[in-house]
């Protein structure tokens, strides 16, 4: 077996000796592996471009979009300008804050109240009452006048009202107040004496307010007063 080695050894080296190998090619074949890694190295650099571009695209495109959003975001309260009143609006009259006498009450609010005629108050009114004053415009009023001992009242004004329905033992009669034929007089419970009541009717005049029925409105409820005590209230009103 280690003579066939030997015989084989020998004829190796027997033609290696008659076709010598060249002597460049090992550089040759050195030049060609890296001539086959330049295209490898070329195709890197250009995908490391390529991402960089991307990445840059990515980021224009986020400042852009926060950009926009920003635009588009409602302007903080704070800084919105404020509204302008229009010119044909009408001044607000400051109502009475604290109770004052019947005197005064009537003197403001025929001073105001110049949008409805005739422009009814009541008459019968103690002097020693106080009165206050909760809606007071050229066209509108409302005045609540109430007893030194707080266990009467009787509140007037000039409104569109919507009063509540009466309770299970109230009535409703229509007393052609002033000659209104819809004028609606209730009581919220006939039981009790001194039960609330209320008095509707459409006084006939001229009011500066749009009104689905001609005349002026008027409302006028009571507390803690009997049905003669109320109708004498309501009778002695006067322009």
């Amino acid at each position: 077996m280690e003579k066939l080695r030997s015989e084989i050894r020998a004829a190796f080296e027997k033609e290696q000796a008659a076709h010598p190998p060249i002597t460049a090619l090992r550089r040759n074949v050195v030049e060609a592996v890296t001539a086959r890694q330049r295209p490898a190295r070329n195709f890197e650099w250009v995908a490391i471009a390529a991402a960089l571009v991307l990445g840059a695209l990515v980021v224009v495109g986020l400042v852009s979009t926060r950009l926009a959003h920003r635009a588009s975001l409602p302007v903080p309260a704070a800084t919105q300008p404020s509204p302008v009143a229009s010119p044909s609006a009408a001044p607000s009259v400051p109502a009475s804050p604290l109770p004052i006498t019947v005197a005064a009450a009537d003197s403001l609010i025929r001073t105001t109240v110049k949008g409805a005629n005739p422009l009814l108050l009541p008459s019968a009114i103690p002097a020693n009452w106080s009165a206050l004053i909760t809606n007071l415009s050229p066209s509108f009023f409302t005045v609540t006048y109430t007893s030194p001992d707080g266990t009467k009242s009787v509140n007037l004004a000039i409104t569109v009202p919507n009063p509540p329905p009466p309770g299970s033992n109230g009535s409703q009669s229509y007393p052609n107040f002033h000659g209104d034929r819809r004028s609606l007089y209730q009581v919220n419970d006939t039981t009790q004496a001194t039960s609330l009541r209320l008095l509707m009717w459409n006084e006939p005049g001229t009011w500066s307010e749009p009104n689905a029925l001609p005349g002026v409105p008027y409302y006028m409820t009571a507390e803690g007063m009997t049905d003669a005590e109320f109708w004498s209230m309501a009778n002695l009103l006067h322009a």
